[in-house]
């Protein structure tokens, strides 16, 4: 049964209901406890079903590898599923899986390549490719009910299950220019190395991973111009009953000319063989994807293509995973610098890469609030039993009455986590984000237990010493990884239930490119400090399920991070589908797509003006003043901006002070705003003690109070707080 209207929906699957009501998605089962048991029960003999039909699968798949030349089934489904308009894509919508295409040439190079062996029919490839989406769900189903087994607990198996899905489904982690600058940020130091070992470096290989998707990009043009010219002739034949003999010679020509196999490179001056072949592997050289013993052949196994994504048959070489090759640079040059020379790849390489990441992420908190003090690389001294040590933090960031500690870790996940291993998804969550939170804990301790704390740089010369932390109202802890943790980072609230982020404060942990997206996006500082209080205190909130910071960003610009706690424990909010916009935005900066509007917070741009020009004072205190506004809802805010005219025009009217005021009761807090005409009409004592009565006679803790100034068109405030 299914019920739908604009804001309510409600779909019955037997005895479970998903309703969703609004932005609201409430789920309900109606089994008892024995029924739920033998639901649970049916599902263990259910996975067992499903296993046998996934190695079923497999065995069709490999059978059919044997006996047709398997570069001939590659080639429609990295078609199908690599390739693709960026005018047309949407993430809702989007149907290709480069899994996969990534898994058909896993199992390819798992075989050695027989010749003289025919071309599969259209037939075959067609029920190639549905043995592959067969596998693939039944992959999914698998993995989703094996919490029934009890294996593991709940979170232990959400996390297990999320690192299965990300590693076996979710492509693409960053837009395009994004990564492109990250890796030559990264790898150009190493260049001589490079060069040195190599043949190339950080140019150069960018250079020959370009030149590669260019081929491509040409290969499927003759592919296509040809058919496109059948298709005119064909339409004039139908129409005028004539043909065009020149037009048809052109075909036959640009058939010709197409390659047999559209993802073969041709090796040239930017993409050199050296290149190729040191990026490429042949068939048998995957063996031991199929030879695991606990699951041979599975999509979770081990496989060679994200090292070596580049096929060479008979000194032909093929590429039909141009995303690896671009998406997997990096760890496709990591694994060649460790395994030419792990010394310096220890001792070199991570250090440089450690400090690019402090270095950027400090670059991209500096555009948000550009007016703020940045320290970098600090170091200060904690005493403890009598025994002093010195000990640092990565960055300190100052503005207003906000500290912010960043800790950064470039550290990668191993790939046995991104597998699924409770245990070292545990090891890797402790390495990347725990041992983060526990230095920026220390490190803000340090600052609250300390009469005037000193930061000082690594040859003892002083930075910082904080006189007066009394005026701090807020100490923001921010891990920055380099590894995309959104699938964790996202469910800090899990990580305490198994141990881990134990201290009373949430950190905000945030892929270094996603901070980048935020840091180009956010429109102000005030807006950046209101998102990141919210976002923290979403932790607070489960219910709240999502998978990507970015999702987090896009819902605070549409909605506002605005929890109900009454709903806590029952609502499911799952945002699906924000992020499109930025995907937009950024296809059409880089001349991709035909437009794209910038994403940015949706309120009143009046209210927003507002908003600058409170900043722009630089008064202390100012951006808890921004941040409270911010937080007011739509129909506040608009309230807030009509209320402004109304007393501006009154005071052109009649030259006098005008004002408007609002209070929230359950807030205790009242929020006034004073249109002062040419001269004034009230002093300031008189607009204190009238402020000051109406705290206590409404029993408030504070009052903000705004004034508009006529004469000059500047804008003030002033903070009122309760007598303790």
């Amino acid at each position: 049964m299914e019920i739908k209207n604009n804001d309510y929906e409600e779909v019955k699957y037997g005895p479970i209901t998903i309703t969703r009501d609004g932005r609201y998605v409430h789920f309900k089962s109606d089994f008892t406890a024995d029924e739920f048991k033998k639901y649970r029960e049916f599902l263990k003999v259910n996975r067992k079903t499903l296993k046998k039909k996934i190695n079923l699968s497999i065995n069709r798949l490999l059978k059919l590898i044997e006996k047709f030349d398997p570069l001939f089934f590659l080639i429609p489904i990295s078609i199908k599923n690599i390739f693709g308009s960026p005018e047309l894509y949407k993430e809702t919508t989007h149907e290709g899986k480069e899994c996969y295409v990534e898994y058909v040439q896993s199992l390819i190079l798992s075989q050695f390549y027989k010749k003289k062996i025919n071309k599969p029919s259209d037939h075959k490839i067609r029920y190639f490719e549905k043995i592959i989406e067969d596998l693939f769900q039944n992959i999914l189903w698998f993995y989703t009910f094996e919490n029934v087994e009890e294996k593991y607990d709940k979170v232990e198996s959400e996390l297990r299950l999320l690192s299965i899905i990300k590693y076996i489904f979710v492509r693409g982690e960053s837009i395009i220019e994004h990564h492109l600058e990250m890796i030559k940020d990264i790898f150009s130091d190493h260049d001589t190395f490079l060069k040195t070992n190599f043949g190339m470096d950080t140019s150069q290989i960018l250079e020959a991973i370009n030149e590669v998707e260019l081929q491509l990009n040409g290969n499927m043009e003759d592919e296509i111009k040809p058919l496109l010219l059948y298709m005119e002739l064909k339409d004039r034949q139908l129409k005028h009953g004539t043909t065009d003999q020149n037009k048809i010679e052109e075909m036959i020509q640009l058939q010709e000319k197409a390659k047999e196999n559209p993802f073969e490179i041709t090796p040239n001056n930017k993409v050199p063989i050296e290149f190729l072949k040191l990026l490429s592997c042949s068939f048998g050289d995957n063996e031991q994807f199929l030879k695991f013993e606990k699951s041979p052949a599975w999509p979770t196994n081990d496989s060679i293509i994200f090292e070596k994504p580049i096929i060479k048959n008979n000194d032909t070489y093929y590429c039909f995973l141009p995303t690896v090759l671009f998406r997997n640079i990096d760890n496709i040059l990591e694994v060649l610098i460790k395994n030419k020379d792990n010394s310096y790849f220890q001792n070199i390489y991570t250090k440089k890469r450690s400090k690019y990441l402090e270095r950027k992420s400090l670059e991209y908190l500096k555009n948000i609030i550009p007016n703020a003090d940045i320290f970098d690389e600090l170091f200060y001294w904690v005493e403890k039993n009598g025994t002093k040590t010195r000990t640092s933090t990565d960055g300190l960031l100052i503005y207003d009455d906000n500290i912010f500690i960043i800790e950064a870790k470039a550290g990668t996940m191993a790939t046995s986590a991104k597998r699924g291993s409770p245990e070292k998804i545990k090891v890797q969550i402790k390495k990347l984000i725990d041992e983060a939170y526990v230095q920026a804990l220390r490190t803000r301790d340090y600052i609250l237990n300390t009469t005037k704390p000193k930061f000082e740089y690594e040859n003892g010369l002083e930075a910082i010493t904080i006189f007066d932390k009394e005026k701090y109202k807020n100490i923001f802890l921010i891990n920055v990884t380099l590894q995309n943790l959104s699938y964790i980072s996202t469910k800090l609230n899990s990580l305490r239930e198994i141990g881990l982020i134990e201290g009373m404060d949430w950190p905000w942990s945030v892929y270094i490119n996603d901070l980048r997206i935020i840091s180009e996006l956010i429109e102000s500082p005030s807006i950046f400090l209101c998102f990141l209080k919210e976002r923290i205190k979403a932790n607070d909130h489960p219910q709240f399920y999502a998978n990507d910071e970015l999702d987090f960003l896009m819902y605070f610009f549409k909605e506002g991070l605005y929890f109900d706690n009454k709903n806590k424990s029952k609502v499911k909010i799952i945002p699906s589908g924000y992020t499109q916009e930025i995907d937009r935005y950024y296809d059409y900066k880089a001349g991709r797509v035909t437009d794209g509007k910038k994403p940015c917070l949706e309120i009143n741009e009046d209210f927003k003006k507002l908003i600058i020009e409170i900043e722009n004072t630089g008064k202390p205190g100012f951006t808890g003043v921004t941040t409270t506004l911010l937080l007011f809802d739509k129909e506040t805010k608009d309230k807030v901006i009509k209320s402004i005219k109304v007393i501006r025009e009154n005071s052109l009217k009649d030259g006098k002070d005008h004002n408007f005021t609002m209070t929230f009761n359950n807030e205790r807090f009242g929020f006034t705003v004073l249109n002062i005409a040419d001269s004034g009409d009230m002093s300031e004592k008189e607009i204190d003690d009238h402020i000051n009565s109406s705290i206590r006679s409404n029993k408030f803790k504070k009052w903000i109070l705004i004034f508009l100034y006529a004469l000059n068109k500047k804008v003030d405030f002033k903070v009122y707080y309760s007598n303790p």
